[in-house]
């Protein structure tokens, strides 16, 4: 029988095709590169998979004891590799890790050559969707060493909820901090604020108030730390030691959104020789506001909690002129030369005494 001649042609380019492929197979890298593997039981098809032979996606790698899932090395001796790994170690976190290791590459997140280990979990047990931890607990951005739980080299944006501290308080605006001997430095924070507000912290000590604090501006968060933040009023400044709103005779202006919080007010009263400000009451000019520990002048939403004022000249705390929405909560008052507590002119407020 005789072969036609073309199908003799295909038969030969089959042929040669094969063993070219088979050649190439057999033919070591030039460049002395180790093929890329994935491990063992790595089987090629359409879909390439490695430890498993249930197939639903272009890429599949399956751990095998004893191996990491993914490593780059930088050279052939191995001692050096970039992995990405997963969590073994916690059923309950996933993610991946990017490591440099320096003696080999193997183990998890628990274990092997860590110094520069590099982690970013998408899930985990306490509801984290983001995850970043270096070493030792710390997280920097923007900084290869933090040296706090978040060390951040750059500007930090809050857009809504403001930050919590560790006392449970929320500041959701700008603050300034106030470490001094005297009220000089508290009015000048407060002053220092910007046209939208904040808050002043006035940390522990005792602050001599030569002149009163006046809060004459919206927004503003007052705040010590508690009975160690104590006011002190000068001997013989004969004034209130702290005002919320204008101290013009008849104040003409609402002043608005201002919190006064754990703070101790001694009015001083045996070394005060007046009732009222800088004079005889009722004379002219500041003589119309009393030497009280804390008076209010037409303001609205306030909040006074975790105050206590003793000794002041003439009353505790007191409201007039037209304010509104008070809330004054765990205040204590004691020792002052008439009321304790007072509200004239005082409209929709709510009071309670410790």
């Amino acid at each position: 029988m005789k072969v036609p001649r073309f199908l003799v042609l295909v038969l030969a380019l089959a042929l040669l095709v094969c063993l070219g492929r088979a050649a190439q197979a057999q033919e070591p890298d030039p460049s002395g590169a180790v093929p890329a593997h994935v491990g063992p039981g790595c089987t090629p098809n359409a879909n390439q998979h490695c430890g498993d032979t249930s197939i639903d996606s272009s890429l599949e790698v399956h751990p095998f004891s004893g191996f990491v899932p993914m490593a780059i090395y930088r050279a052939q001796n191995r001692d050096d590799c970039f992995r990405l790994i997963w969590n073994a170690n916690d059923a309950a976190s996933f993610g991946m890790a990017f490591d440099y290791m320096a003696s080999g590459c193997s183990g998890d997140f628990a274990t092997g050559d860590e110094a520069s280990r590099k982690r970013l979990i998408q899930s985990n047990a306490a509801g984290d969707e983001l995850y970043l931890m270096q070493d030792g607990g710390n997280v920097g951005i923007g900084t290869t060493n933090p040296g706090e739980k978040l060390t951040v080299a750059g500007v930090i944006r809050s857009t809504d909820g403001g930050i919590r501290f560790p006392d449970g308080t929320v500041q959701t605006t700008s603050a300034t901090g106030v470490w001094s001997d005297n009220c000089l430095a508290i009015q000048a924070g407060i002053d220092a604020l910007p046209p939208t507000g904040g808050q002043v912290i006035v940390h522990a000590g005792t602050y001599t108030c030569t002149v009163p604090i006046v809060i004459d501006r919206d927004n503003v968060d007052l705040r010590g730390q508690g009975p160690a933040t104590v006011l002190r009023l000068a001997d013989s400044a004969n004034s209130p030691v702290l005002v919320l709103g204008q101290t013009t005779t008849l104040p003409f202006v609402t002043r608005s959104n201002i919190r006064v919080s754990d703070l101790f007010i001694d009015g001083n009263r045996e070394s005060q020789t007046l009732e009222c400000w800088g004079g005889p009451c009722d004379t002219g000019g500041l003589t119309a506001i009393r030497n009280n520990g804390i008076t209010l002048r037409r303001v609205s939403d306030v909040l006074i909690e975790r105050v206590t004022v003793s000794r002041a000249r003439s009353g505790g705390l007191v409201s007039e002129k037209g304010s509104r929405r008070l809330t004054v909560r765990d205040f204590t008052s004691f020792d002052n030369h008439f009321d304790g507590l007072a509200a004239y002119e005082t409209e929709d407020s709510t009071f309670s005494l410790r």
